[in-house]
C-alpha cells in the first residue's frame, strides 16, 4: 500500500508543474463493446437531477472526447449498451482511460459499477491517492456492509408482506444491529476525510469531501473551510453549491429567525408557528423509523413535564409523509401525545419544514425564543442534549 501511494503522490507533484492545457482530451479503450455510447453527466443540486455534459460514441471500443472547461468537475460516465458506470475528474487536460465490460460488477444501487484504469490530470491522481487512503477500511467493511444489506432487505420484504409486528420486531432488531456494526468503519472513514481536508486545504478533492460531511458539521464549521479555498475552487459549480449549502445551513442555526408554517396536525387541526409567538417552542423532527428519535423521547416527555407549565411549547415534526399509520402508532405507544405532531412534508411537493430548518440527521431539535428567533439547535450538526438541558434551566430555573 505504502508503495503504491509514493507513486502516486509522485505522479501528482509531477503533474503539479506540468504544462496547463487549453482545453481537455479524454479518449478511452473500452474491451467487451464493439459500437455504442459515452455519456458524461453531474448531480445539479439546485436543479435536484442529474445533468448531460458530454455525449460521444463508442467505435470498435474506443472513444474520444474533446473540448474546453470553465472549472474541473466530477463526472459520472456511463457506458451503454451494459449500462457499467464510473466517475473521474475531468479538468482542461489529456486524461485516458481502459477498461474491460466483462469485469462491470452489480453494485448496491442497481446499477454496474466499471473499474477502470485512468490516467492525466492533476485532480483525478490526487482523487485515487485519497481512495487509497479509505480503501483498507472499505475492503475490512465488505462483509458488514452485506450483513446490513441482507438484512434490511429481509426487514423491507417484510414490511411488504405485512408480517406480524412481532416478527417484524425481530427484522428490524437483526437489521439494527447490523447497522450498528458499521458506525466504526463509518468513524474511522470519517477522521482520514477529517484528516485529509486538514492538510489538503486547497483543494477539489477537500470539496467534494466536505460537500458530502456538511450535514455532520456546524454551518460555522464548513464556512472556515470553504474560506481557505481559491477562486477557482470558489467560482466552480462545486464550490457555488457549497456556498449555497452553507448559506441554507445557517437558516436553521441560532440567531436566524424561525421559519414560519402551517399544517394540519395529526388530529386534523390547523397549526402553524405564528400561533406560539410569546412562547418558547421546541421543534422536535423526528420519525417512527428513526431508532434514537425513540429512545430520546422519555427524555422530552421528562422536560416537557417539567417546562410545559413555564411557558415552552413542543412540536413534532415528522419524517413519515409516506408511512402515516406509523407515524400514529409510534405517537400513541410512545406516549408523546401529550404535545403536538405535524408531518414535515416533503421535497418533491415543496413543503418540507425540514428543508427549512436545513435539518440533514434525525433527531434534530430547534429551540425558538418568544420572538421567533432560533437560540438552539441540538443533535448531530448542533449541541449535544447537554447542553439543551442546561438552556432550558437558565431560562426556567430548576
Amino acid at each position: 500500500m505504502r508503495s503504491i501511494l509514493i507513486i502516486l503522490i509522485t505522479s501528482v507533484m509531477m503533474s503539479c508543474g506540468a504544462e496547463k492545457h487549453d482545453g481537455y482530451v479524454l479518449s478511452g479503450e473500452i474491451k467487451g463493446i464493439a459500437d455504442g455510447k459515452i455519456v458524461l453527466s453531474y448531480y445539479d443540486r439546485g436543479q435536484k437531477k442529474s445533468v448531460t455534459f458530454e455525449t460521444a460514441i463508442i467505435k470498435k471500443g474506443e472513444f474520444e472526447l474533446k473540448g474546453k472547461m470553465d472549472y474541473p468537475q466530477e463526472l459520472n460516465v456511463m457506458i451503454t449498451p451494459g449500462n457499467a458506470s464510473f466517475s473521474l475528474w475531468m479538468e482542461n487536460a489529456q486524461i485516458t482511460v481502459k477498461g474491460d465490460m466483462k469485469k462491470a460488477r452489480a453494485d448496491q444501487w442497481g446499477g454496474k459499477t466499471l473499474p477502470v484504469e485512468i490516467e492525466g490530470g492533476k485532480i483525478e491522481l490526487e482523487r485515487q491517492v485519497y481512495e487509497a487512503l479509505l480503501q483498507p477500511i472499505r475492503e475490512e467493511q465488505k462483509p458488514y456492509a452485506l450483513d446490513y444489506n441482507e438484512a434490511n432487505m429481509a426487514y423491507i420484504k417484510g414490511m411488504k408482506a405485512k408480517l406480524p409486528e412481532e416478527e417484524l420486531l425481530v427484522l428490524k432488531s437483526k437489521a439494527q444491529l447490523a447497522y450498528d456494526a458499521l458506525k466504526p468503519f463509518s468513524s474511522r472513514m470519517n477522521a482520514v476525510n477529517r484528516k485529509y481536508m486538514e492538510d489538503h486545504q486547497n483543494s477539489f478533492v477537500t470539496a467534494n469531501i466536505l460537500i458530502w460531511s456538511m450535514s455532520h458539521m456546524k454551518p460555522e464549521e464548513a464556512q472556515a473551510k470553504y474560506d481557505l479555498f481559491s477562486d477557482e475552487i470558489k467560482n466552480s459549480i462545486l464550490g457555488k453549491e457549497i456556498k449555497s449549502e452553507i448559506e441554507k445551513n445557517l437558516s436553521g442555526t441560532p440567531g436566524n429567525m424561525a421559519a414560519g408554517f402551517r399544517k394540519l396536525d395529526i388530529n386534523d387541526k390547523e397549526i402553524g408557528l405564528e400561533e406560539f409567538k410569546g412562547q418558547y417552542v421546541l421543534l422536535d423532527f423526528w420519525a417512527s423509523w428513526c431508532g434514537p428519535c425513540r429512545k430520546g423521547n422519555p427524555h422530552l416527555i421528562s422536560l416537557y413535564n417539567k417546562y410545559h407549565r413555564k411557558g415552552v411549547e413542543f412540536i413534532g415534526v415528522a419524517s413519515d409523509d409516506h408511512n402515516i399509520p406509523a407515524w400514529h402508532k409510534a405517537v400513541k405507544k410512545d406516549q408523546i401525545g401529550i404535545w403536538r405532531h405535524i408531518l414535515s412534508g416533503t421535497k418533491e411537493t415543496g413543503n418540507d419544514i425540514g428543508d427549512l430548518y436545513a435539518i440533514h440527521t434525525l433527531p434534530t431539535k430547534i429551540l425558538i425564543d418568544p420572538e421567533g428567533k432560533i437560540i438552539g439547535r441540538f443533535g448531530a450538526d448542533g449541541d449535544s442534549d447537554e447542553a439543551m438541558d442546561k438552556m432550558f434551566q437558565n431560562i426556567f430555573g430548576e
